[in-house]
């Protein structure tokens, strides 16, 4: 569902902003190398029949034109910093909302995972992975038809799950 609202944002804000985000696994946008926007999404489940009973996804996005505090200048920016002009919220959120419902159909069959392949800035980089306390260096190889993070490490191929890492972009 992250990696599926990832794509619907970067969607919204290429029709309403006329500019393109790229994704950085699995749930922040960004424009220009920066971060505009992140996503989190929470689940319950259902004590009884111990299954799904609800998802809430948060989505926050740098929209106006924003002074960031020197520590964030480097890597955060909003679509009005970026475009000169700040983007209508409203019609942002609505286009959001649609594109959502559109890809809620591919939710299934992840067919949704081919744009967000697309739409990396991770995939073909060197990465920095955090994993409870750990942390190495890898090489961002593919988001596999599960939408797990295809990594290379010095030990070999490893599938990275949402949830469980911080990642950490390595300069070009």
């Amino acid at each position: 569902l992250t990696s599926m609202a990832a794509v619907a944002v970067a969607r919204a804000i290429e029709d309403v902003a006329g500019v393109q985000a790229k994704i950085k696994w699995v749930n922040d946008l960004y424009l220009n190398g920066r971060k505009i926007c992140g996503i989190l999404s929470e689940a319950g489940l259902g004590m009884e029949a111990g299954r799904l009973e609800y998802v809430v996804v948060g989505i926050g996005i740098n929209t106006g034109r924003m002074t960031f505090p020197e520590e964030l200048r480097d890597i955060a920016t909003s679509i009005g910093n970026e475009t000169g002009d700040a983007p209508d919220r409203n019609r942002l959120i609505a286009e959001i909302l649609n594109q959502m419902e559109t890809l809620l159909g591919d939710m299934d069959s992840g067919a949704f995972l081919a744009e967000s392949r697309r739409r990396s800035n991770v995939i073909g980089r060197r990465i920095t992975v955090t994993e409870g306390g750990r942390t190495y260096p890898a090489r961002a190889l593919d988001i596999d038809d599960r939408g797990r993070l295809i990594i290379e490490t010095e030990t070999g191929e490893a599938a990275l799950n949402y949830g469980e890492v911080s990642l950490k972009l390595e300069p070009w």
